[in-house]
């Protein structure tokens, strides 16, 4: 018997890993070492994109002068500040499981390692190129690489739920938010509208701006489209979903009513913002009241899904199928084994763990040199001289005057090539010329919608503008934005050049550049872009010199490009 219970106290000891023994050697200090080199090859491998994440799309005040920290981390037109509470919630989710789930442990290093091999690869692509959309999946990739390879399928089955929540702090593309913007605005303020004048209140919608009244005035800017309280709701529902009391589809379904709700709750920020302008002043609604109503959106958006649960579970028990509320962990062993986290954390300290170890290293170093290659400014003067300062089109003499970019933005568009040039002609509005080039760097150019509402423009209207042939040119297919700021409309024309070709698609720019980068060429990219402000409502006219103006610059950018080809 007594030699029975000594084998017990054998096996249950290499079950649950090395203790201090009468040697007194501790089981944490090789594991420990492992996982700082697990953790020191995450950072050197996607640190760079995470903080390209932080300054440009979570907080994009943070490089602002002057600031303090809180204005640094509330200023900006972010959608992403919920984002740093991600990791944090997703490592405590995590914890969880592994302590109150039983998970045994079966690594799975082949599969694991090649799931992780190829997220890193996709990592360094991305890198090459600045694709940090990309740079996300691939770190989520890593993830799902680290938990097969280190402790198996059934550790990944149970642990899912705290990586794919990782999803929620990955920025959209720019060009993304700014169309979900556009359309949410629209819906936004044309559902206000329409409540309100059922109710009473007289108010009309021109573009983003709203009418109340006879003499009022308000303009329904990005943070009232509602993507802000979208995004941050999915994150939110996620979770509740996840530890909510309906199962099966119904959980789908409640994660699937995010959606109208935070387009719902948007709506009715906006009919109170209506009301309280026409009850009071506009400076009213959109001061105070204003941000009041910013923090009761999520409230509401809360309410309507604590309501939409109970409904269901009020319906589906007058119906007389009641659901069966069940715990959280219903369904999954539950662990007894106090010792569990521990063999969790001895895993690093294995052959697995070195390959892992090893692959992070040499990707970081990689990573590294992928990310000083592709991501570089350009220093070139192609662009910057190329147009004329006195530029003859038709009958009339256009003077230029040229003005700077400031660091911030040459930092972001990562080119010093560039025109920004105020061009004017007698009896004739001006006509503002901005053209930013690159060799071999997508981030010179980028859709002006997102930049333009950020600077505190409206946009009214977006649409194709195809310019006809005339004798010595194609047709070009542009796009034009119709933009409202401080009550005046502008008129924007805008097309990308991609090698030696046109676009008005961004993503055709993008791809056609990322694909040279990919194969060792450097591709030149432009964005030209013209604006003419609209004078007495003629927006006819705005068109017209608008396409001339266009027309006239195109010949003297093929002609630099082919001169710096040669």
């Amino acid at each position: 018997m007594q030699s029975s219970d000594k084998s017990l106290i054998s096996a249950d000891l290499a079950a649950s890993g090395p203790r201090a023994g009468k040697s007194g050697k501790r089981w944490w200090p090789v594991p420990l070492a492992a996982w700082l080199m697990v953790f020191a090859g995450l950072a050197a491998t996607f640190g760079n994109a995470f903080w390209c994440m932080w300054v440009y799309h979570w907080f994009p005040s943070w490089g602002r002068k002057g600031l303090g920290l809180y204005d640094r981390l509330v200023e900006g037109d972010s959608y992403y500040t919920h984002a740093p509470l991600v990791p944090v919630l997703c490592l405590g989710i995590a914890y969880l499981l592994v302590k109150h789930a039983k998970i045994t442990i079966r690594p799975r290093p082949i599969l694991g390692g090649l799931v992780l091999a190829a997220s890193l690869f996709v990592q360094w692509a991305a890198s090459l190129v600045g694709v940090q959309f990309v740079q996300g999946f691939a770190f989520i990739g890593v993830v799902v690489g680290l938990v097969l390879a280190l402790w198996g399928a059934n550790a990944l089955r149970r642990l899912w739920f705290p990586i794919v929540m990782l999803l929620f702090m990955m920025p959209l593309p720019p060009l993304v938010i700014a169309q979900l913007n556009f359309r949410l605005k629209m819906i936004a303020a044309d559902w206000g509208v329409a409540v309100a004048s059922a109710a009473g209140v007289p108010v009309e919608r021109m573009g983003a701006t709203l009418l109340v009244g006879a003499t009022k005035e308000m303009v329904v800017g990005n943070v009232c489209s509602g993507l802000r309280t979208l995004i941050s709701l999915l994150g939110f529902g996620a979770v509740y979903v996840y530890v909510c009391k309906l199962r099966g589809w119904w959980r789908v379904g409640l994660f699937a009513a995010v959606i109208p709700v935070a387009v719902v709750s948007n709506c009715i920020r906006i009919i109170s913002l209506i009301v309280a302008a026409y009850l009071t002043d506009v400076k009213t609604a959109t001061g105070a009241f204003h941000d009041l109503t910013g923090v009761l959106v999520f409230v509401s958006a809360f309410l309507l899904m604590f309501g939409i649960e109970k409904a269901v579970l009020w319906a589906r028990a007058a119906a007389g199928r009641p659901a069966k509320v069940v715990d959280i962990m219903d369904g999954v062993p539950r662990n007894d084994d106090s010792g569990q986290p521990r063999r969790f954390a001895q895993a690093s300290a294995s052959w697995p763990g070195a390959v892992v170890i090893v692959l992070l290293v040499l990707s970081s170093v990689g990573v590294y040199r992928a990310a000083a290659s592709g991501t570089q400014s350009t220093q070139t003067s192609v662009i910057r001289d190329a147009i004329p300062i006195n530029l003859p089109i038709g009958s009339q003499e256009y003077s230029g005057r040229d003005t700077e970019l400031d660091e911030v933005t040459l930092n972001i568009l990562q080119t010093n090539d560039y025109v920004m040039r105020r061009y004017e002609a007698d009896a004739l509005p001006p006509v503002d010329l901005c053209i930013t080039y690159s060799q071999g760097n997508r981030r010179g150019s980028h859709p002006p919608d997102f930049c333009l509402e950020g600077g505190g423009a409206s946009i009214t209207s977006k649409a194709e503008a195809v310019l006809p042939p005339s004798e010595d040119q194609p047709a070009l297919s542009c796009r034009e934005l119709i933009l409202q700021k401080n009550g005046a409309l502008e008129y924007y024309l805008y097309i990308y050049r991609c090698g030696d070709s046109y676009t008005s698609n961004w993503y055709w720019q993008q791809v056609s550049i990322l694909g040279a980068m990919l194969i060792g060429e450097k591709a030149s990219g432009a964005l030209i872009r013209i604006s003419v402000p609209v004078m007495n409502n003629d927006l006819k006219a705005a068109r017209k010199q608008s396409g001339e103006f266009m027309r006239a610059v195109i010949p003297h950018i093929d002609s630099a490009v082919r001169k710096a080809q040669q």
